[in-house]
């Protein structure tokens, strides 16, 4: 089998989107990407993008016309997204990955020095940055890994039953019944006006889970990001007698999945399966414009995945994400 690279056009940028489809629930992200560049009319929303084609010799194949197995995007906001065939022999991956990141990267007036992180299944992202540091290094960019996160990548494509919230419901009452406070549990779509008393669950939410050694996340582009994502994704809100103390929602919406991120829940609040239930009810309440959810969890957050697990979520492979910072390399 011969394999070619080729830059994304409005006529092959079908083919990526086709081969993504079928991979959706390990690369939502791209999958979002794609989707915007293609509806409600194409434009690419991306710096640079390319495929590799799986392509049979004529000779000995006349009829066989070219296949697509991998795609490559690099997004406007620094983030190397990647899709490409686990069946692809590791050399054709890292000459994929060269063409790609070799002497025409950087092109359009942006360089390495504007890669932010490179995020897909751990055994390609590793590959990947194999190639950065050779070719940063061969062209003299001063551009270094800064860390790099594994994630155990979960999927989910059965509804849920509303046993969730009544459990949480009932774990509540348990407690405040010898308080005998209110407990009543509420969820709901967050809007904007939910901005102020959502940041502090979501500073802590990426600081616990997003954030590395010695990198603790800026609360301003918090701020920004949680705005963006009341505004474009789906956020649900679990209120107890008025106050927010758990939110789940969606951070990415791709061809035909949704990518759940964002699931915290107020220390105080904890192990009543709240969690469970803003996650549950997402499933349920998008089931029908989704064919499946993911999401991927820190392998040391063993807690979190026996949640998912009783939810339906089954393990289907690791998940990485690799940051990278201008600079020399310490």
């Amino acid at each position: 089998m011969h394999y070619c690279f080729e830059l994304l056009t409005p006529e092959t940028i079908y083919d990526a989107a086709a081969f993504v489809q079928k991979h959706e629930y390990r690369c939502i992200d791209l999958a979002a990407q794609l989707r915007l560049c293609l509806y409600p009319a194409y434009i690419a929303r991306y710096k640079k993008a390319a495929a590799v084609y799986a392509c049979p010799q004529r000779h000995t194949y006349p009829q066989q016309q070219k296949r697509c197995c991998g795609v490559l995007l690099f997004s406007t906001y620094g983030l190397l997204l990647h899709c490409i065939d686990t069946e692809l022999p590791e050399k054709t991956v890292l000459a994929f990955g060269r063409f790609f990141l070799g002497q025409n990267f950087p092109c359009q007036g942006f360089s390495y020095t504007e890669l932010h992180a490179v995020a897909g299944i751990g055994e390609h992202t590793r590959l990947f940055e194999r190639i950065i540091a050779e070719t940063a290094a061969a062209q003299h960019t001063p551009v270094r890994l800064d860390a790099a996160v594994n994630y155990s990548l979960m999927r989910h494509t059965k509804s849920c039953t509303d046993a969730f919230f009544k459990a949480a419901q009932s774990k509540l009452n348990a407690v405040t019944v010898q308080s005998m406070r209110s407990a009543a549990l509420s969820i709901e779509r967050a809007t904007e006006n939910d901005l102020a008393e959502l940041l502090p669950l979501q500073l802590d939410y990426e600081n616990t889970e997003v954030a590395f050694k010695d990198h603790p996340i800026n609360p301003a582009v918090c701020k920004l990001s949680l705005r963006a994502h009341l505004k474009n994704e789906y956020i649900y809100k679990l209120s107890v007698g008025g106050r927010i103390v758990a939110k789940a929602g969606t951070n990415a919406q791709g061809l035909h999945w949704f990518q759940i991120g964002g699931v915290y829940t107020l220390p105080e609040y904890r192990n009543k399966g709240l969690a469970a239930a803003a996650v549950a009810h997402i499933i349920n309440t998008h089931s029908v414009e989704a064919h499946g959810f993911a999401l991927f969890v820190k392998t040391v957050n063993t807690a979190a995945r026996r949640v998912y697990e009783k939810l339906g979520f089954e393990q289907c492979g690791m998940f990485r994400m690799s940051y990278w910072k201008a600079g020399k390399h310490r």
